[in-house]
């Protein structure tokens, strides 16, 4: 037997070493071909989060009077500014709410901002009221802090604003993330001489709002979600090189096209179309399949298709037939001088769209939902009777979206090695794989052994015993709710803190109810009967049209929705969880009405 000569190396196996030099070398230009992806589209779009500032605060009244009393009687104004300063991304708020805070302790109720758009380098002012629903009931401890810092002379607030966001890259949108914002502000009281002992404050000047502050911002999963699904896209893509779907008309032909005196179109009009995919590792499925013509923009027939496989390179011909009548709107574009210089120009120009959805299908059965198929192909067909022929139409155009899903793992062997020179690589690329795996199988044991289900609501009952629209669109209400709250989880515990109750007619909200803090054992259902009770400014014409309407019909439309913070408990220990939001719409008889019938129990959406 010869040893082989490793350079100097003694005993080292040189082939061994030079497949795991090799190994190591592909997973290392990986992961720098990654992070430079990463780099570039870091450097592209240069990603930012939103600025926020609080440029003023207004209290009108901030009143607590301890030990005799621990209600918290509030009304202030906040301004919040908010900038955009990304250069190449949007945002959109959807659904943020503001509030004041006082030792992390909501003082007031959420007040919801309009959904708003800003557009890049972009500036929006919100000027929300906050204010306590009828009044706040603090812990002591609080309540005494409170009066002791108005007498001190200086009280700090904190402003928060809580909600969801989208973000907008070209024509691209995506979910809603998390936004949480807070904006500290810093109040003297009477000048700073403080209130010398007299635990109440108010009127003009009592309170003063020092000085515009930044804010806090915690959106940093975003840019990190963003960053990694432009990597995530950019290796699907030079794995499965996608394309979009190919389509013609090959033929069309009008048997019938007349329009009479009041607009009314009779049609019979024929096509045979061909779809092809040209993917080279992409199948699809057609579902939901629809073909509608068009004429001067204004539809007039509609076919649905079968639902249809089509493979990889593969053309398939549909042939829609469009025959009946159609009631058009005569205008600019419909008119019996138009249709008759169309006529006698011996064609007439129809627009005919193919509607599908679609699902993917890669490797070899892994099926994935794709996006929404719209092809739309302008056509000149020959009228009935004419001499002219149809020529064949390429000019079908189909939104360009990339499609496909999928994930490619790069591995490595490494053992231990007697070669200094490749131990070192060996052992980072034995290290990290150990990682990955080891992560991998612990995520996916701790799954099959709790099996964690999402959590189930049920509104079974809703009574409103007022519920009135004054002229001056004031709403006097007085609704009761009774609800349950179920944990199918056979070994999660649920500890639910900070709980709220909201409740919304026409999209405003209305009432608010703070609950209090529970605990949900394993398969536990928990009964929760928020109430809502007083009266609130509604704003907008069109919502009280909708308050007269829906109590002409017996039944009003109301939301109510239920967030808290969970805590989850498995076995002794206890870590913190998502924000649970609850929603439920219900419609609930009106008071004294007799058409409105009954009230039926409703199963409400929950997310995290």
């Amino acid at each position: 037997m010869t040893v082989k000569d490793c350079g100097g190396h003694k005993g080292c196996e040189c082939e061994r070493d030079r497949i795991y030099r090799k190994c190591c070398a592909a997973l290392l230009a990986f992961i720098l071909l990654v992070l430079f992806v990463v780099l570039i589209v870091w450097l592209v779009l240069r990603p930012h989060k939103p600025r926020f500032y609080l440029q003023d605060l207004s209290v009108l009244c901030l009143n607590v009077t301890p030990p005799t009393s621990t209600y918290l009687f509030t009304t202030m104004q906040a301004t919040v500014a908010a900038k955009n300063v990304n250069d190449r991304v949007g945002v959109y708020y959807d659904q943020v709410d503001v509030y004041a805070q006082y030792k992390d302790v909501a003082i007031t109720v959420p007040t919801r901002l309009p959904v708003e758009y800003q557009g890049h380098d972009d500036q929006s002012v919100w000027s929300p009221y906050l204010q306590s629903m009828d009044s706040v009931q603090l812990p002591l401890v609080l309540a005494v802090a409170l009066a002791q810092d108005e007498t001190a002379g200086y009280v700090l607030i904190d402003i928060r604003v809580d909600g969801w966001i989208r973000w907008k890259v070209g024509s691209w949108i995506s979910g809603h993330y998390h936004l949480r914002v807070n904006c500290p502000a810093l109040l003297t009281v009477n000048e700073g001489k403080g209130s010398y002992g007299a635990n109440t404050g108010g009127g003009n000047g009592y309170f003063r709002f020092q000085q515009a502050a930044g804010c806090a911002v915690d959106i940093y999963i975003l840019i990190t979600l963003l960053v990694t699904l432009g990597v995530l896209a950019l290796i699907l893509y030079f794995v499965f090189r996608p394309h979009t779907i190919a389509a013609t008309v090959d033929s069309a032909s009008l048997s019938t096209f007349t329009l009479s005196p009041t607009s009314s179109l009779a049609y019979n009009l024929t096509l045979a179309m061909t779809l092809r995919n040209p993917n080279k590792r992409v199948g699809l499925y057609y579902d939901d399949v629809e073909a509608l013509a068009f004429f001067r923009t204004q539809r007039f027939g509609y076919d649905p298709l079968d639902s249809f496989y089509q493979g990889r390179q593969e053309s398939t011909q549909l042939k829609p037939e469009f025959h009946g009548q159609q009631q058009l709107q005569a205008g600019d574009l419909v008119n019996a001088a138009d249709f008759a210089k169309q006529q006698a120009s011996g064609y007439f120009a129809i627009n005919v769209g193919l509607n599908a959805e679609l699902r993917v299908k890669v490797f070899w059965g892994l099926k994935v939902k794709g996006p929404k198929a719209k092809i739309t192909c302008n056509l000149l067909v020959p009228a009935p009777g004419a001499t002219t022929t149809f020529q064949p139409n390429n000019d079908c155009k189909q939104p360009k979206k990339k499609m496909g899903s999928a994930s490619r793992a790069v591995s490595c062997l490494c053992c231990p090695c007697k070669c200094i020179a490749c131990g070192l690589f060996s052992c980072l690329c034995s290290i990290l794989i150990s990682l990955l795996v080891t992560v991998g199988i612990l995520i996916l044991i701790l799954y099959f052994i709790f099996r964690p289900q999402m959590i189930a609501a049920t509104v079974d009952s809703a009574s409103l015993a007022n519920f009135d629209l004054s002229t001056n669109s004031a709403l006097a209400y007085n609704l009761t709710v009774a609800m349950t709250v179920h944990n199918p989880n056979k070994r999660v515990g649920l500890y639910y803190d900070n709980v709220e109750s909201l409740a919304f007619f026409d999209s405003q909200r209305f009432g608010y109810d703070p609950l209090d803090s529970f605990y949900q054992d394993t398969q536990a259902s928990t009964k929760l009967t928020p109430a809502f009770n007083g009266n609130q400014v509604l704003q907008g014409d069109v919502t009280a049209a909708n308050f007269r309407q829906q109590k002409t019909a017996g039944k009003f439309d109301v939301e109510v929705k239920l967030n808290a913070k969970l805590r989850v408990k498995v076995w002794s220990f206890k870590v913190p969880g998502p924000k649970a939001k609850i929603s439920c719409p219900i419609s609930i008889p009106a008071p004294g009405a007799t058409n409105g019938g009954t009230f039926q129990p409703t199963d409400c959406k929950v997310w995290f």
